[in-house]
């Protein structure tokens, strides 16, 4: 009857192991399961039977493991469980060669809390003010960062006053 509980421990231990760490993310019911029905079989293995067949207790709930892992991870099943899809969508590259100079006059298209969109000669940029500004408040280009157009305010349209 121990041999038995001993095998059946370390079987359901062992496959709730291989499951909390493939199929159910995290540290939960699965893995704290496995764990104590694992280190159950361990305990029982040394205190019945002495070292040398609890070091063969935990050498086969290793090669088990591994046996469980491989055969899961070229089952059918993992299969459906990963992600075939490939991305191809790209950021556009509108706005990667802007040619802005400094000083070029610009005006607030909404109201910008630091960031807002503006207009630079009909075109719409992502802008970012060195203070706060309301919209259609009319800004000076100071540069570019990082695609995002850099602009101050002109002194008559600064809320900052």
């Amino acid at each position: 009857m121990t041999i038995v509980t001993i095998i059946l421990a370390l079987l359901i231990g062992v496959s709730l192991l291989l499951m909390e760490v493939v199929v159910i993310p995290g540290f939960g019911i699965c893995g704290i399961g496995g764990g104590i029905l694992t280190l159950f079989a361990y305990y029982i293995t040394f205190s019945r039977y002495g070292l040398l067949w609890g070091v063969v207790a935990v050498v086969a709930s290793i090669v088990l493991f591994a046996i469980l892992w491989y055969i899961l991870i070229n089952s059918r099943f993992s299969k459906v469980m990963h992600l075939n899809t490939t991305i191809s969508s790209r950021v556009s590259d509108e706005n990667n060669n802007m040619q802005i100079a400094t000083g070029t006059p610009a005006r607030a298209l909404t109201r910008m809390n630091l960031v807002g969109r503006i207009s630079i000669d009909g075109k719409e940029y992502e802008g970012r003010a060195i203070s706060f500004v309301d919209e259609g408040a009319e800004l000076e280009v100071i540069g570019i960062e990082d695609n995002v157009v850099v602009v101050k305010p002109t002194q008559s349209d600064s809320i900052d006053k």
